[in-house]
Formats: structure tokens, C-alpha cells, sequence
């Protein structure tokens, strides 16, 4: 089940509206996007920035600038974000150039969704139900259904869904219960009178707020909803690439989602990250490192992988002419080098492979993630003799061009 956090921050006293949020979608948003130990746990992560605009669904939710919605994939994804070190030192304190603490405000939220559809909209719409709590939901939902139904597939309303606070982390929750509603155009009077005489009923009269909002997305959360597991059955990849535009300027060349794929041995599941066909790095090479072929290592250059090994599985023993940078990213793994001694390297280890004769083993009964970062080296000597080279492929054909 994915989590789903909401912020209303209280825009800084001597900030205004404008202000704001000009701070949010050119500075704060891209600063969490630049710092992966916060923004690689999201699977989602769109700024709404309030604008003066009427609706005809209720008044405007006073003293609020704009809504921050975050999904994660799972509470330790959350959790994760949150403690460490990179949002501790940069991206919490940053929070206090555009918000006052006292009056801002966090949500969890359960979401159901009554129509489904694009988040990628001129304008959202969020109505908050004051009085009505999680248990009108379901209630609420089906009353909405036959009246979105009606409105045909190109309506003006794309998407609803109604989020009710689970808990609450920063101040009251505005409403226990508010839609969440993607417009593709103005709601026309007759629709509208439809979803407001719903809305008396069911609520009796219950007063609603609402805040009409312009989206910015920096994550998509409809990932969460087409995205393909790797093969070891552990979540895709995301890779965020950087880059430089005409004038010289960091930017986000690219972004994508990508599960590591099964090799034909069965032992575990590779994706590369990223290569180089030299090292020190040629950053003017503008083609994606991803599609520059790569063995286990290159006869020169770098390559990063991820390596899912498989509960019960094992590498054969190789060794490559290269050093190697292992980091244990969810499980542990058993390393054996050639006269049989053994360390077992647990979640968050750091393993530095010296080109010597090794294989992994997983010995637990859970999936082991693992990044690997190889740099070309010439090949160890001892004695004054170089030691041959025992590349997986050629010591397992299964492993063919793939590895660590």
C-alpha cells in the first residue's frame, strides 16, 4: 500500500503568495530533486500552487498558498527520506526560508478513488469537507460515480479522488475528508449545481473550502500504478541524470524508472546505471552511459549496476582487473574469497574488491540489492606477474555479457 503525505505550509511572514511559491518551484522543488537521499524514496511529488480564482463548488480556504502532496511506496520509504542526512542539513532547514512552523501543516492520508485519470492538468481542485469524516468516504464516492458518469469521457473533470487524514503529523487537518479533483476546463453550471445538491445531501449542509490550485510535478505518482517490479520481485530503479543547458547551467538531462532483469543463470538480476569508456570521465560525451556496452567490466573506463542476488544463490569465483566499490542496499550478502574465508556484509556494508578471486553468496531467504561501482585497473602483480583475469562469463557461460 503506497503512503500519501499532504503539506500546507504557512507561507513565511514579509513572503507573499507569489513569493512563495516563485521560492517552491524554483529553488526548494529542485533542491529536493538535487539531493537523491531525500527525493529517490518518492513515487511521487507535485507542488499545487493556490490560485485567486473562484469556484463554484465553496469559498476559498483561507491563509493557504499553496498544497504539497508526496507518495512513497512504502512507510520506510518515508521514513527514510526524512532521517537522512542530506534532509536533516539542507533540505529541512530550507523549509524555514518559505513557511512558518506554528500554522503549517502534515497529513497521511487513505485515498480512494472514484475516477481515475491524469494528474498532468491546467488545474486542481481541492475541496475540503468540513464536519465529514474517513467513514463518509465510501458513501461520498458512490454518490459522486453516477454524476462523473454522466459528464462523458472528455468532461471537464479528469480525475477525482477523496483523501481522508489517517494521521496527523504537523497541526489540525483543515477537514478529516477533501477531494482531490483534476480539471481540464472550467465545471459548467449544470454539473456544478448537480455535485453541490450531492454534496448538501449527503453532508447536510456541511460547509466545504476549497482551493484552486495550478499543479507542478517534479515526480509523478502514476508510476506507482504502471510500474514494473524487477525480476528478483524488489521495486524498479529510478535514475535521475544531470546535465548542462546551452548556457553553460546544471539541469535534469533525464529521469527514468527501470527494473533490474534476470540473467540467464537465475542467480540474480542486473540493471546498469551508467558507463564510461574512460577514466577520468569525458563529461562532454552526451550519449547515455546505460547504452555503452559493457561486459562485466570494460577493458577501460567505469560501469555502476545494480545486482539483485537471489536467497540461496552464488556467483562462481572470479576476478577482474578493476576496483570495485560494493554497497549492500537491502539485505546481506556472504563473500568468499579463494581460500575459503568468508565475512558476511549486512545492509548498508560497503564492500572495496581489489581485483582479487571471490564469489557472493546469498545464504538468507530474502533478496539481496546491491551497487556496484568497477573502475578499470591494470591487473595485480605478484611477483612481478600479472594474475589472469577470471571474468564470470568466461568461468559460467549463463552469465554472458552481464555481471558483477
Amino acid at each position: 500500500m503506497s503512503i500519501k503525505l499532504a503539506i500546507l505550509p504557512r507561507t513565511r511572514e514579509g513572503l507573499s503568495r507569489e513569493g512563495l511559491q516563485a521560492y517552491l518551484a524554483d529553488s526548494h522543488g529542485p533542491l529536493v530533486m538535487a539531493h537523491g537521499e531525500v527525493s529517490a524514496m518518492f513515487a511521487g511529488y507535485v507542488h499545487h500552487y493556490v490560485q485567486d480564482e473562484p469556484s463554484p463548488l465553496g469559498a476559498a480556504l483561507a491563509d493557504r498558498d499553496a498544497l504539497t502532496i508526496i507518495h512513497f511506496a512504502r512507510i520506510e520509504d518515508m521514513i527514510a527520506s526524512k532521517a537522512s542526512p542530506a534532509y536533516a542539513q539542507i533540505v529541512g532547514p530550507d523549509e524555514d526560508n518559505f513557511r512558518e512552523l506554528a500554522g503549517s501543516l502534515a497529513m497521511l492520508l487513505s485515498e480512494t478513488t472514484v475516477l481515475a485519470g491524469p494528474e498532468d492538468v491546467a488545474r486542481k481542485l481541492f475541496t475540503f469537507r468540513h464536519g465529514a469524516d474517513a467513514q463518509d468516504a465510501e458513501g461520498w464516492a458512490a454518490k459522486l460515480a453516477p454524476i462523473l458518469a454522466a459528464q462523458g469521457e472528455d468532461g471537464p473533470i479528469a480525475a477525482w479522488r477523496i483523501n481522508t487524514v489517517a494521521r496527523t503529523l504537523e497541526g489540525p487537518a483543515p477537514a478529516e475528508l477533501f477531494d482531490e479533483v483534476s480539471l481540464r476546463g472550467p465545471i459548467p453550471a449544470d454539473l456544478a449545481d448537480a455535485l453541490t445538491a450531492a454534496a448538501q445531501a449527503y453532508f447536510a449542509d456541511a460547509p466545504a473550502s476549497v482551493l484552486v490550485t495550478s499543479p507542478k510535478i517534479f515526480v509523478s505518482s502514476q508510476r506507482i500504478e504502471t510500474m514494473e517490479m524487477s525480476d528478483s520481485g524488489l521495486p524498479p530503479i529510478q535514475r535521475v541524470v544531470t546535465g548542462h543547458d546551452e548556457n553553460g547551467r546544471a539541469i535534469f538531462k533525464s529521469e527514468d524508472v527501470t527494473p533490474t532483469k534476470m540473467i540467464p543463470s537465475g542467480d540474480a538480476s542486473f540493471l546498469t546505471i551508467w558507463s564510461t569508456e574512460t577514466v577520468p570521465a569525458d563529461l562532454n560525451d552526451e550519449r547515455d552511459g546505460r547504452d555503452l556496452p559493457t561486459g562485466l567490466t570494460l577493458e577501460r573506463g567505469s560501469v555502476i549496476r545494480i545486482t539483485d542476488m537471489l536467497p540461496g544463490k552464488e556467483s562462481p569465483f572470479h576476478r577482474t582487473n578493476s576496483v570495485d566499490y560494493g554497497i549492500v542496499l537491502k539485505g546481506e550478502i556472504e563473500l568468499e574469497l579463494d581460500d575459503g574465508r568468508k565475512k558476511t556484509i549486512r545492509e548498508g556494508g560497503i564492500i572495496v574488491q581489489r581485483g582479487t578471486n571471490h564469489l557472493w553468496r546469498n545464504t538468507t531467504d530474502q533478496v539481496c540489492r546491491i551497487a556496484f561501482i568497477l573502475i578499470e585497473a591494470p591487473a595485480y602483480k605478484h611477483n612481478g606477474v600479472p594474475l589472469d583475469e577470471a571474468k564470470p562469463e568466461q568461468v559460467h557461460p549463463a552469465y554472458g555479457e552481464m555481471g558483477e
